[in-house]
């Protein structure tokens, strides 16, 4: 106990009490040979205490919680996909339909810097019978093979922290070549400098500033539970034999009355000569010096800057020497740079997941997850003349007037509805109707251009060279309903005043349809 007292003159000692140290996990990745797998972190428990955080940072909670709404809270978008489409993002053998599994994978995506999926193959091994969510946490890379490296494998533990109680199970790596195993694990992370094996999340250099946040936020929980008090220097009479075991008693008791849980209100004390009386000296903490506000921001700044927020109200909180909210289209402004330098990236990961998955399923259309912000869209006379332009010129094809709204951030599903281009599901949008069956043998197929007004004169001579449908010519015949252009392979036509073209047209065919019913 000597070594803990400071002599401070011939008469007065003190005990120097050591503040305590915030400890913050070290990230590593680290070959564990024997169990057969990478740890995470140190005593592979690096999840746990980025999912600690969580519960202790309420900023970072909100944010991290906003953003994989913004991410995957929507789920997919169904307008115009077909009945297989439909029908896969239902996955109908798991209790979670596919929306649900992007919600939950967005989240894993933001608090871990990876997902994880469980692909069940069919008994064939031709097609993906079902998806699972996988809890990323529960997820370690195994150590590869060294005869064959390339081979994924994956351990899953519902316990990490107790491997004996709950044993870890082996799975192989997601795979299209190798479908010897039919249940997989598909795990997605995002790239980071000096990680090999494991995500990391994008918040990751604000860890410091959110321990600082818990600390202070402990510290004055504990001043409340200890009704405020402020810290003592106590000056405690002692006699010069006083034994180390009687010293530490007298601090803890001394501690216990005048000093709250997890050291606030600090007490220092000191000893003297027993003729003296003892005195306690309050030392009252100022908790309004400037300093400590300013601290309380540059943490807040920090934090906000480690998720990459470029605006805090979009996330509840205040702009930073600001007096009152910003304007609906300051707001709206901020969100739609936010969504396309980060949330449609992640998006972008994810749909190309699923996209993968659908296409082994022999599903052609493409999968979009939905866009959060529909509220956010611009409106006012500008915007209206803005768009009315782009929709309306006749020099540009229905995928570059998509391609313009889309860069005004408008979502994927009202961009493809102002300029009918759909991205691969074309066949399916309004007045664009696939019609089955052909004619036998080798009877050419009639491509009808009834005409019906100068518009469509119009879109007939600007499409008409065009035309790829095996031949380049149009030969005019008369037809039963007046003039008619004949193409010889291919049925695309006029009904109802509807263009209505072939599964098999040609993309002018296609173009000319959709500038036609537009």
């Amino acid at each position: 106990m000597k070594d803990n007292i400071i002599k401070i003159s011939n008469e007065k000692f003190t005990k120097v009490e050591e503040f305590s140290k915030i400890q913050i996990p070290q990230y590593a990745e680290k070959e564990n040979k024997q169990k057969g797998w990478i740890e995470s972190g140190k005593d592979n428990k690096y999840p746990f205490y980025l999912k600690s955080l969580l519960d202790k940072s309420p900023i970072h909670s909100g944010i991290v919680k906003k953003k994989s709404q913004l991410i995957g809270g929507r789920g997919f978008i169904t307008t115009n996909l077909g009945l297989d489409a439909i029908y896969f993002l239902k996955n109908s053998r798991n209790s979670m339909d596919l929306d649900e599994i992007s919600s939950s994978i967005a989240y894993d995506f933001e608090i871990y810097g990876a997902f994880a999926l469980n692909i069940i193959w069919s008994k064939d091994r031709e097609t993906i019978s079902e998806i699972n969510y996988i809890d990323v946490s529960k997820l370690r890379v195994a150590i590869p093979d060294e005869e064959d490296p390339e081979v994924e494998a994956y351990w899953i533990s519902d316990g990490w922290e107790n491997t004996k109680k709950y044993p870890p199970v082996k799975y192989d790596g997601f795979s299209t070549i190798n479908r010897k195993s039919a249940s997989q694990i598909w795990y997605v992370k995002d790239h980071r400098a000096g990680t090999e094996w494991y995500g990391l999340p994008e918040y990751i250099s604000g860890i410091f500033w959110m321990e600082m946040q818990i600390q202070i936020s402990q510290f004055h929980l504990a001043n409340l539970s200890n009704g405020f008090h402020p810290s003592f220097m106590i000056n405690w009479p002692v006699s010069g034999n006083f034994s180390d075991e009687e010293m530490d008693v007298l601090i803890s008791r001394l501690k216990r009355q005048f000093q709250g849980s997890v050291n606030a209100g600090e007490v220092f004390i000191t000893v003297t000569d027993p003729a003296n009386a003892p005195t306690m000296t309050p030392i009252e903490a100022n908790t309004s010096d400037e300093r400590f506000v300013n601290l309380q921001n540059l943490i807040e700044r920090s934090i906000l800057q480690s998720h990459r927020v470029n605006n805090p109200e979009l996330f509840g909180l205040p702009q930073e020497g600001k007096l009152g909210n910003s304007s609906k289209g300051e707001r709206m402004e901020s969100m739609q740079e936010f969504e396309i330098d980060y949330i449609i990236p992640k998006q972008q990961i994810i749909e190309k997941v699923f996209n993968k998955l659908a296409r082994i399923n022999g599903i052609k259309d493409k999968l979009f997850l939905s866009k959060y912000t529909d509220q956010y869209k611009k409106v006012g006379s500008d915007s209206a003349t803005e768009v009315l332009s782009i929709i309306s010129n006749g020099d540009i094809t229905p995928k570059q007037k998509y391609t313009l709204l889309i860069s005004l951030n408008y979502t994927h599903q009202l961009a493809s509805d102002l300029s009918a281009y759909y991205d691969g599901n074309n066949l399916k949008e309004k007045g664009i109707q696939p019609q089955s069956g052909t004619q036998s043998g080798n009877q050419p197929q009639k491509h009808h251009f009834i005409e019906q007004n100068k518009r469509f004169e119009e879109i007939h001579n600007k499409y008409k060279s065009k035309c790829t449908c095996k031949s380049e010519k149009f030969d005019e015949v008369d037809g039963e309903d007046g003039d008619v252009e004949l193409h010889p392979n291919c049925r695309c036509r006029i009904e109802n005043g509807v263009y209505i073209v072939e599964e098999d047209a040609c993309d002018a065919c296609i173009e000319a349809a959709q500038d036609f019913n537009m």
